[in-house]
């Protein structure tokens, strides 16, 4: 199953990560114009869900910033951390990815110029669709590495802490579900 999963990951993100690639920082001007047009550029386009924030909805994280709720023992904590630091090993690729297809689903600066309307053309749209459906399959796999993290935390509690650690899961699952919505811009 994870098997399949990484192939699927592989298959659609390493395209659009080859795209990213070619298409550059997107700071190119056009031809025969003098200077950029640094008026024109808008810094709330694109995906606004950062890495920070998909690392703040990890559920180990949660349960060990919640550890004096759950009336944790030092070792379980430590548990904890060791299960955290795997988790950040298998997600570690997909964080790089979603930097780069955060950059690919960013319109060129030239889809801007007010004199200009079909300015971005299919390609660039094209480029950008891929890239954010390919950043939230990336998204979906970290939450599905989350959910399976969270099973074997739980393991490590015992039964009093596993009925407030699963309260607090689910509210911060559907919170992260909220705030992803939110920030993919209506999408998730």
């Amino acid at each position: 199953m994870r098997h399949t999963k990484v192939a699927l990951f592989f298959l659609v993100v390493l395209p659009t990560l080859a795209l990213a690639q070619r298409g550059g920082s997107g700071m190119s001007r056009q031809r025969g114009e003098k200077s950029a047009d640094w008026n024109s550029v808008d810094s709330k386009a694109g995906i606004k869900l950062s890495n920070r924030d998909i690392e703040n909805i990890s559920p180990i994280k949660l349960l060990i910033d919640k550890k004096k709720d759950l009336k944790l023992s030092d070792e379980q904590v430590n548990k904890l951390k060791d299960l955290e630091g795997k988790l950040r090993e298998t997600n570690d690729l997909s964080f790089k990815a979603l930097d780069s297809l955060r950059r690919a689903a960013q319109p060129p600066m030239r889809a801007n110029d007010p004199n200009n309307p079909t300015s971005q053309g299919d390609e660039d749209r094209d480029r950008m669709m891929s890239a954010r459906r390919g950043f939230t399959a990336v998204v979906a796999t970290i939450r599905e590495n989350y959910d399976a993290s969270a099973k074997d935390a739980l393991a490590i509690l015992d039964e009093t802490q596993q009925k407030t650690a699963t309260d607090l899961l689910e509210k911060q699952k559907k919170d992260a579900e909220e705030m992803i919505r939110d920030r993919m811009g209506g999408r998730g």
